[in-house]
């Protein structure tokens, strides 16, 4: 009986420990795109070089993450 309610315990911490994580990350992706709808035009010279370097940064994080789901290359043709 006690180890079965241990077992729940360590379930449980290891769901908060899960929709914590799931939480931060909807944070960060919610922050990355008010990044990326940043009209850089409207910002001064050195505001604007430093938003274009996050949005690079940004869409390469979600380019090697698979948001964008497959990118095909010339290599995959040959498949």
């Amino acid at each position: 009986m006690k180890e079965k309610g241990q077992q729940l315990k360590e379930n449980d911490q290891r769901l908060k420990e899960k929709e914590h994580k799931m939480k931060e990350k909807a944070q960060k992706r919610q922050e990355q795109d008010r990044i990326l709808n940043q009209d850089v035009n409207k910002l001064p010279q050195s505001l604007r070089l430093t938003f274009e370097i996050y949005q690079a940064q940004i869409l390469k994080e979600w380019e090697n993450g698979g948001l964008f789901g497959k990118v095909f290359t010339s290599s995959d043709d040959d498949k």
